[in-house]
């Protein structure tokens, strides 16, 4: 569906809100999945000792609090790039849901690839 090809009336804006909505519920979700498997990789791969549930507290902390916190602090910078008039406001959660999605994805191949030449 191209919004930009909707008639100029009042529901324009709203399926707009909708849109990005349903953008933003994806990210989270894909956000989700790669935690997951992020984390997982994390148990299995981590040289770190104790047991599971120390590891598994460890890469909590790290993968899923550290890239959060990474991911809103880079939304800051990310939302000053201009996008399509929108407010800074406006482009601070989605910027910051694309970092975030972004670190996730980086972290696999990085922990896969250090975790083969220790």
């Amino acid at each position: 569906m191209d919004i930009d090809k909707l008639p100029e009336n009042e529901m324009k804006p709203l399926n707009i809100e909708t849109v990005f909505t349903m953008q933003k519920r994806r990210y989270v979700l894909l956000i989700a999945g790669l935690m997951i498997v992020n984390i997982v990789l994390y148990i299995i791969l981590s040289a770190e000792q104790g047991d599971v549930t120390h590891k598994l507290a460890m890469g909590l902390k790290t993968v899923a609090i550290g890239s959060i916190v990474l991911g809103f602090g880079l939304g800051l910078i990310t939302a000053l790039i201009p996008y399509k008039n929108f407010h800074y406001s406006e482009k601070y959660f989605r910027a910051s849901l694309l970092n975030i999605l972004v670190i996730q994805i980086i972290l696999i191949p990085v922990q896969i690839f250090f975790n083969m030449y220790k």
